[in-house]
């Protein structure tokens, strides 16, 4: 089960759209959901299948770009700084950690991703079963993200 870790959603003003383009990061996988007036398109990538992740920061927003060796590049604009910053960390670790996993040591990053993922999916399971509740959970995780 897949757990996520990050939810980007680019501005709708710069994207020039009606509804925001939005990013999952899961611990797996990316989801990349681009909403029209009566479409919605949804593209899925595995990290072993991203080539190269952009990110132009600007004075106010960023713009993050990741190319996939598929056909399919995802282009985001409109996404706070701060947050894309984080994007970009957990993407180029889960590709590192992709690409490097017939290596038997890993770094000091790596092993800070996968706590990460671990409090995470402590947190989730803590909601599930009622042993926290949703304003508590949405209190820790963000204080997992500010931390990482």
């Amino acid at each position: 089960m897949s757990n996520l870790l990050l939810e980007l959603q680019g501005n709708n003003f710069i994207n020039r759209t009606i509804f925001p383009h939005r990013l999952f990061l899961y611990n797996d996988i990316l989801l990349y959901k681009k909403r029209k007036f009566l479409r919605r398109r949804e593209v899925t990538i595995a990290y072993s299948h991203i080539a190269q992740v952009n990110l132009v920061r600007g004075i106010i927003f960023a713009t993050m770009e990741i190319i996939s060796t598929g056909s399919e590049n995802i282009k985001l604009r409109g996404i706070p700084k701060e947050l894309a910053s984080r994007a970009k960390k957990i993407i180029d670790q889960k590709i590192f950690m992709e690409h490097a996993k017939h290596k038997p040591d890993y770094s000091q990053n790596q092993d800070e991703l996968l706590k990460y993922e671990r409090s995470v999916q402590r947190l989730k399971e803590l909601f599930i079963r009622g042993k926290i509740s949703k304003k508590e959970y949405n209190e820790r995780h963000r204080e997992l993200i500010e931390d990482m």
